[in-house]
């Protein structure tokens, strides 16, 4: 089988993430996604579109939430020539992140008790995802400068110095990978600061050079070594005795997989399907616009016959029927109490609504306070409390590094707070007393049980 997935880069494309009605039937909730493409002005018939379901939206009930990769017809197209060219059916399109997700899944690193990191280093790009837990997995990516590629058709080198010029470049590299890596530490450092790394597992074009993953263990502290993906799916351990060695890259990342999920796009037939539809309609538009518009004149026609034959019957019978008095002063009696019932009914739907809002709107009381006070520790002092659109925003100062996620961590534990977060700290100095502190602030909602 010569089918391929073709892996690209996020930078390549256009995301879209939003909600639409949910239905069973694809061809809806493609003309509901198409529609709202159409809104946020992102059609074009430059590009290609397709999207995933990512499920139900937890917010509105109803609907889904879907996401959308718009891609360059033209990028499409080279690949897909490129692939055929080299004897490949081209099959499947996703992002970088996806099948980095979909790689860890297979691996066993999304659902195993331990952290890992991948690491994808191709020529131009690097990719890191961070995953383990069966938590959401963070994905990173980063560039390499041009100024540390190879380029030997710019100058001719003797051969001493394309070695040396090659060393300068992996070790940019190197350095590079090192940069990113010791942020996705320090994002896990914060994440979990009691739990540690597993390992780094390294492929892609670069993973052959000789110093990387000593030159990752030792400025890291954490184990790294290079791994092939295709021989490592369901059976990924650091403890391996035997090196694993093979790279899938083409163009990019290529994964060979045969059962492709529902979450790759299908940009390829959609390509052949644009090309086959233009094609046909350019052939039978002539004939069909001129049948669409003989019938639209037609039924047209008969419509405003049939309305004006029923309006001047009806307007006859008003006539005949209005000409009494008695009626006449009956219509109005009877105009009056329906427009008074209507005033009514409107008045008491508007009082219902603000009544059940004030009746379940959540509130930053008293008891809430108190429950807050009891949190506070001898190394946090609270700056100032703000409760805006049902946010509780908290400033902080701490005594210790350690103070914003200890803090954060014990108010998530409780029952009449939610989706508590802090988004990291500044330190200064106490111009007192010398001592450094730490400023950060705190976000949260009050619990749907509490604060009403």
């Amino acid at each position: 089988d010569k089918k391929v997935v073709l892996s690209v880069s996020g930078n390549d494309c256009l995301i879209e993430e939003f909600s639409v009605l949910q239905d069973k039937k694809a061809k809806v909730v493609n003309g509901l996604v198409e529609q709202e493409l159409s809104k946020r002005r992102k059609l074009n018939s430059n590009y290609i579109y397709d999207y995933i379901v990512m499920g139900p939206d937890p917010l509105q009930q109803g609907y889904v939430k879907v996401k959308v990769v718009l891609c360059p017809k033209s990028l499409i197209q080279n690949y897909y020539d490129v692939l055929r060219k080299a004897g490949l059916e081209p099959y499947k399109l996703d992002l970088t992140s996806h099948s980095m997700e979909y790689l860890a899944e297979k691996s066993l690193l999304s659902t195993s008790s331990e952290i890992s990191i991948l690491a994808c280093i191709n020529q131009e790009e690097l990719h890191f995802l961070y995953c383990g837990k069966n938590e959401e997995p963070y994905y990173r990516h980063a560039t390499i400068s041009k100024d540390d590629m190879l380029e030997e058709s710019m100058f001719v080198l003797s051969a001493s110095s394309k070695f040396n010029l090659g060393l300068d470049k992996e070790e940019n590299l190197v350095e590079t990978v090192i940069e990113n890596l010791t942020k996705m530490t320090r994002f896990h450092s914060q994440r979990h600061p009691d739990m540690n790394i597993n390992g780094i597992y390294v492929y892609g074009d670069y993973k052959d050079i000789p110093t990387l993953c000593d030159r990752i263990t030792n400025a890291l502290g954490i184990k790294a070594k290079t791994f092939n993906p295709i021989s490592s799916i369901g059976n990924l351990s650091m403890r391996s005795a035997e090196p694993l060695n093979g790279s899938v890259n083409v163009m990019g990342t290529v994964l060979s997989v045969f059962d492709a999920k529902e979450k790759d796009f299908c940009f390829f037939e959609k390509l052949e399907a644009t090309k086959q539809e233009k094609g046909s309609n350019l052939f039978w538009m002539p004939t069909m616009i001129a049948i669409l518009l003989s019938a639209v004149l037609i039924c047209v026609t008969q419509v405003f016959r049939v309305q004006n034959k029923v309006l001047q019957e009806k307007v006859e019978e008003e006539q005949e029927y209005l000409e009494n008095p008695d009626n006449r002063e009956l219509y109005g009696t009877i105009s009056n109490f329906i427009n008074e019932i209507t005033n009514r009914y409107t008045y008491n739907e508007r009082a219902l609504v603000y009544m059940d809002y004030f009746q379940n709107v959540n509130r930053f009381g008293r008891e809430e306070f108190d429950i807050l006070d009891t949190m506070v520790t001898e190394d946090i002092t609270i700056d100032s409390i703000q409760y805006y659109d049902e946010v509780i925003s908290i400033h902080c100062i701490g005594t210790s590094q350690n103070s914003p996620a200890a803090f954060t961590q014990s108010l998530s534990q409780l029952d009449a707070f939610s989706n508590v977060a802090y988004t990291g700290f500044t330190g200064y100095t106490d111009y007192t007393t010398g001592e450094p502190l730490y400023s950060f602030t705190v976000t949260m909602n009050l619990s749907q049980e509490g604060g009403k």
